[in-house]
């Protein structure tokens, strides 16, 4: 049996994009090891099973300690922004020093922008892995009731991300090493002028 893990992979879907008027309308987890590997299932909390208030209520006492859940995702800022606003209007809790100050937590989406030199256009999941295409249509699949294609997407889109995490944290030690190996680590580290 594996141990559990901080490591969480992290994702919200939202009937938009503006956590003022717009919901979360699922919120799923799932426990990994830190290379990627699903300890237990994925976790789906579902509004339409109860409300958007009681989905976050059900996944605060998790949440709350850093240290035992530690977000593992793509372009997490959007959750965060999103849970931070979520979290103060529905349950009146102030998530700053959580979400921003000690939220510490592992985002592919940076690695993505360098790997593209820079450019966030085109820094989307679906752009990096076997992800066919973006969430864009989840409200309106929302909106109709048609629950299983939403949730049919959340499984692939968990599928692709962690693909895509594994792939990375495979590729980690080829980087490090030709990290180390590079002039300029030995220089910054006695401290002396490039």
């Amino acid at each position: 049996m594996v141990r559990p893990s901080s490591f969480y992979y992290l994702d919200i879907e939202t009937t938009g994009l503006d956590p003022e008027k717009d919901e979360i309308i699922t919120l799923q987890f799932q426990n990994i090891t830190f290379t990627g590997d699903p300890i237990g299932d994925l976790h789906v909390l579902k509004s339409w099973e109860s409300s958007e208030k009681d989905i976050l209520e059900r996944f605060y006492p998790r949440y709350a300690d850093k240290w035992s859940f530690i977000p593992v995702g793509f372009n997490l800022d959007f959750e965060k922004h999103f849970l931070y606003k979520r979290f103060k209007t529905l349950l009146g809790k102030d998530m700053f020093q959580r979400l921003y100050r000690d939220g510490f937590c592992i985002d592919l989406q940076p690695l993505v922008i360098l790997m593209q030199d820079g450019l966030a256009k085109g820094s989307s999941l679906h752009n990096w892995s076997p992800k066919v295409h973006g969430g864009t249509d989840i409200p309106d699949l929302y909106k109709a009731g048609e629950y299983d294609k939403v949730e049919e997407y959340i499984r692939m889109e968990t599928e692709s991300f962690l693909e895509l995490y594994r792939l990375m944290i495979r590729l980690m030690p080829y980087y490090r090493k030709q990290f180390m190996q590079h002039k300029t680590w030995d220089v910054m580290c006695k401290g002396e002028s490039m």
